[in-house]
């Protein structure tokens, strides 16, 4: 059709319009595809981009799953909501798209050229948002440098996305500079034309779009025009060389399935979806997806036939034992390497004992296959039936339940396990389809079944290799439990569910051991968690609009309500936990008070008299007070009791003569409290506050809260990062103003004399990252150098985040120029330090390991860690020469791991600790009381 210049573009237009269809609002992309359907025909999108407009994140993403986080669904939103004119927030949007760009100019972690010429559609009607044009300029470039893989490589979807981007900001695909040897993107798209159709409708439907742009020599979504050059000679012969597998094309989006079932089911790989490439065979297709499962195979001399695949090959079970394979249910007799591979085909290898007879080993587990397909085939359609879901899920657990009946053997229990971790997958991809809660419920009494079946097999288990395996299909059945509890609006049900899971688990905990049952462990404490907390939210639906502000008061009632019930469930869940034998010590009991977004720059948050004494009542240890413009955490004991309204206010503030300070991406932001009329300034401890940073962030970069003192200055708070909130957390005892930037020392840490210290490098860089520790020079650490009194002091004082004091000291050999003297200062008035005598510190000493235990000692008790029996110093058979003034406190930091020993049975509490030994201590205590 293509090989010559008659072309009825007019044809493809109007096929462009029947290709539009509206379709289930799934995903972000669903929604524009929508809008852009809805537009195109004629039709008012306007309710369909107000659905799309709410699924709009903080920072400018548009979310309903967690796949739309990805560069080029966030294009696709921008150009719908172009189109139809709507009112959304460009510029955050625009932002959250431009961050995805890499280095190179591609887009999101696959750098595909598919997503890189979306991302361009994306930006193209934004030149005039700061950072566009770069961004623009350097995907085109990159466009540039790939159009020979392009051209020739490429398929009719990526060639025709290419081309519409670049006609979006005003590029011709047709001159010269985008031909490979007189040949362009349009010539070699046009080849992949096959009676009107380009493959799949996904491909069809982009290369009708970019035929339009071409014709109408102008974008559809930025009516930008482009030259006319090119468009008298542009068809060039090609030849249609089709898949080269004698089995007909295979075109951009075909898929085949494929499914494994060895000896005593292993391996054992369920139905699954494998994308085709040009030329795939039964030999291409079986070998990719081995590798993808990390399963070793064995092929003939010819490639003909697979000898072995995992564990077992031909004649290991009998004369006539071996692989073999049919193809969409027809045993195949061809060799693997010449049967080709089309678009839906199925391909199943089968290992039998006897191929003159069946070609299944085990009727049964054929049939617990079977319904897992069941479960896939029901999840891969566009139209799903949850009641369907139900009715699979529950079939296949029918089956792995009779067959739990009869396990007699250690491989038996195997083959089970086997089993429950290829339903527990169905399991995890059915949980992200599902929307309702009763189907939620019902797969979460399933999984209970599951965990129970999975328990019977472990007590046939006694290999470690099969102890571990189980343990890793449990956690996984755990993980779809906690999924499922997020769709479980009812807390009454899901703490009995959950109790169920917990049982269950336990079951199998007690007979695999502690060891090879941790990541169970965790999972049931993550769920244990997740139960809880759906008690735990308070949502403030309605708040009062005033002058300057907006206020939420909360209720007293329902803070008691919620409460009682925190405390209840905590108490139900840790006796199940601790009835398993799972430590129950780290769950936490805290509330969530959730204020909804508002359009004021104050928001007023005001919390009953009692409520203090009502966390303390209950042993609630923390609530969590969230607005859009801060994130306060108090703690039974941040404030004395009170008897009168506790006030927290966040108020986003002008820069005006701080401009010269504050960056334009920060945020301003002025906390304060009151007890009734009464105005706090200092808490009675240290608080966790989280305040938005909106400026742009790549990985490495670190971005800290800063604190603007009325005296026009500022002093570094330290802080986290959280890229999913765009929020800075930090710590601190004062209400003041406060703003989040970047700091300068954001780097990369690379010190090049680690090559001996592998086991403290890792320590090292994250506290030289986070500011805490510093390099002799950008390149050298010195790792082997001994540390001073004074360098470990400040080292501690940085960690904490501590404010630097200055006050009269009574050391006379800390002087007051010196570097270190604010943090010796900070250090003796919080606590940490005491001094060698009263009048000497000796900063310049080399600090010993006892003393850096007595320091890191005070830290943990000041965090709320008890003093350690010194049982813990048994191990040493140097005990003795530990001061006793350090016993207790080497004791404790030996006990907490932030210390061990030299060796085995030796402290040495004598010896100078070098900075590598430094950081790695700073390292350990950092993670366990300050992230």
């Amino acid at each position: 059709m293509c090989s010559n210049k008659i072309i009825n573009y007019y044809i493809f237009l109007t096929m462009v319009k029947e290709k539009y269809q509206l379709i289930f609002n799934t995903s972000a992309a669903n929604y524009a595809k929508n809008i852009m359907a809805l537009i195109e025909t004629g039709q008012d999108p306007k309710n369909m981009v107000d659905e799309l407009l709410s699924k709009q994140t903080i920072e400018g993403k548009f979310i309903v799953q967690g796949w739309d986080d990805y560069p080029s669904t966030q294009a696709y939103c921008i150009l719908a909501l172009d189109l139809s004119n709507a009112d959304y927030d460009t510029q955050k949007s625009v932002k959250s798209l431009i961050k995805y760009q890499n280095t190179d100019g591609t887009f999101g972690e696959y750098r595909d050229i598919d997503t890189l010429a979306m991302s361009i559609m994306g930006l193209s009607n934004h030149k005039d948002i700061e950072g566009v044009n770069e961004a623009i300029q350097k995907a085109v470039h990159k466009l540039q440098l790939e159009k020979n893989n392009i051209i020739n490589n490429d398929n009719a979807n990526t060639l025709a996305t290419v081309i519409q981007g670049l006609v979006s900001v005003g590029e011709n695909p047709l001159q010269s500079q985008w031909r490979v040897d007189q040949k362009t993107m349009l010539n070699a798209m046009l080849k992949y034309q096959n009676e009107g159709n380009f493959g799949n409708d996904l491909a069809t439907e982009q290369v009708f779009a970019a035929l339009s742009d071409l014709y109408q020599k102008q974008s559809m979504y930025t009516k930008q025009s482009i030259s006319t050059e090119g468009f008298e000679d542009y068809f060039i012969s090609t030849k249609n060389d089709g898949s080269g597998s004698g089995g007909g094309s295979i075109e951009q989006g075909d898929e085949a399935f494929i499914s494994i079932k060895g000896y005593n089911n292993d391996p054992n790989i369920s139905k699954t979806k494998i994308k085709l490439q040009k030329g795939d065979t039964v030999l291409s297709v079986t070998k990719r997806i081995l590798k993808d499962k990390n399963i070793s195979y064995v092929l003939n001399e010819q490639k003909s036939y697979f000898k072995r695949i995992g564990k077992y090959g031909e004649f290991d079970q009998g004369a006539k034992s071996g692989w073999e394979y049919k193809l969409n249910g027809e045993k195949v007799q061809k060799s693997v390497d010449d049967c080709s591979v089309k678009n839906k085909d199925e391909i199943e290898w089968i290992y039998t004992t006897d191929y003159t007879k069946s070609s299944s080993a085990n009727t049964e587990e054929d049939e617990i296959t079977k319904e897992i397909d069941k479960i896939q085939d029901i999840l891969n359609n566009t139209n799903i039936n949850e009641g369907d879901i139900k009715k699979a899920v529950k079939n296949v657990i029918d089956q792995l339940n009779k067959k739990a009946e009869d396990i007699k053997t250690e491989a038996d229990a195997k083959n089970l396990v086997s089993y429950g971790k290829e339903i527990s997958n169905s399991i995890q991809n059915a949980t992200e389809k599902i929307k309702s809660e009763e189907t939620a419920k019902n797969l979460l009494k399933e999984n209970v079944r599951i965990l129970n079946i999975l328990a019977k097999s472990t007590e046939k288990l006694s290999k470690e290799e099969n102890q571990k395996e189980v343990s890793e299909v449990v956690s996984k059945n755990i993980y779809n439990t906690l999924k499922l509890i997020n769709k479980v609006n009812d807390p009454k049900e899901v703490v009995s569910l959950a109790g169920n899971i917990i049982d269950e688990s336990g079951k199998v905990l007690k007979v695999i051991g502690k060891e090879n049952g941790e990541e169970i462990a965790k999972s049931i404490i993550d769920m244990a968690q997740s139960t809880i907390n759906k008690w735990s939210i308070i949502q403030v639906k309605k708040i009062e609009d005033e002058s300057e502000k907006s206020v939420a008061q909360l209720d007293e009632n329902i803070i008691k309500e919620t409460a009682k019930n925190i405390e209840n469930t905590t108490k139900e869940i840790k006796k199940k936990l601790n009835k398993n034998g799972i430590e129950a010590n780290l769950i936490e009991n805290k509330m969530m008070i959730q204020i909804p977004s508002i359009s004021k720059k104050e928001v007023e948050t005001i919390l009953p008299a009692n409520t203090i004494k009502i966390l303390k009542e209950n042993n609630i240890e923390k609530v969590i007070i969230k607005t859009e413009k801060a994130v306060f955490t108090l703690t039974s004991t941040t404030f004395d009791e009170v008897k009168d309204n506790i006030i927290l206010k966040v108020k986003e503030i002008e820069k005006n003569t701080w401009t010269f300070l504050i960056p334009k991406e920060s945020i301003v932001v002025d906390l304060t409290a009151h007890i009734g009329e009464k105005s706090i300034k200092e808490c009675k401890e240290k608080i966790k506050v989280s305040i938005p940073y909106n400026g742009e962030f790549k990985t490495g970069e670190i971005v800290q809260v800063f604190y603007l003192k009325d005296n026009g200055t500022i002093e570094n708070m330290g802080g986290e990062y959280d890229l999913d909130t765009n929020m800075v957390t930090f710590e601190t005892s004062h209400f003041s103003k406060y703003f989040a930037q970047k700091v300068e020392n954001g780097e990369e840490i690379g010190f090049h004399d680690l090559k001996d210290y592998e086991w403290a490098k890792e320590a090292i860089e994250e506290m030289a990252q986070k500011g805490i520790i510093n390099g002799r020079s950008k390149d050298v650490f010195d790792p082997s150098a001994s540390i001073t009194r004074a360098e470990f002091v400040t080292f501690i004082t940085k960690m904490l985040g501590l404010n630097i004091e200055d006050i009269n000291i009574s050391f006379t050999d800390v002087e007051d120029s010196a570097w270190y003297t604010p943090y010796v200062e900070t250090a003796y008035k919080n606590g940490l330090i005491s001094g060698k005598s009263e009048a000497v510190f000796d900063p310049n000493g080399k600090i010993t390991r006892e003393e850096m235990a007595v320091i890191i000692g005070k830290v943990l008790i000041q965090k709320g860690y008890t003093k350690e029996s010194l049982e813990e110093l048994e191990r040493f058979s140097d005990k003795a020469n530990i001061a006793p003034w350090a016993n207790e406190d080497v004791a404790l930091c030996v006990k907490e791991s932030i210390i061990s020993g030299m060796t085995d049975k030796t402290f040495i509490p004598k010896e100078n600790a070098n900075r590598a030994q430094a950081a790695i201590m700073l390292y350990k205590l950092y993670h366990l009381v300050v992230e």
